[in-house]
């Protein structure tokens, strides 16, 4: 994958970085944008998912109504006041 170019004793790791890194073109920042957005893609694509499954699948699927009316009581119990969500029938 060309991930690897060299591999250096650690003493002279830094100045072999440095004259490696002087070998990057000035223009290589669309292919750098790039190649930084494919890395990033699969991250954020699973932030996405886990967002949609916690407003989708974890609202309707985790919370019945005994559930919702317990919180409801508690919210009451704790703040001495009325709930802002909207309660189920």
């Amino acid at each position: 994958m060309g991930v690897v170019q060299q591999t250096v004793a650690p003493d002279k790791l830094i100045e072999a970085a440095v004259a490696w890194a002087a070998l990057v073109p000035p223009d290589c920042y669309t292919a750098y944008a790039f190649a930084t957005r494919a890395r990033q893609a699969a991250a954020m694509a699973a932030i996405d998912d886990a967002a949609r499954l916690d407003r989708d699948l974890l609202s309707r699927g985790m919370s019945d109504l005994g559930s919702i009316r317990a919180r409801t009581r508690r919210n009451k119990e704790f703040k001495g006041r009325d709930v802002i969500w909207p309660l189920l029938a």
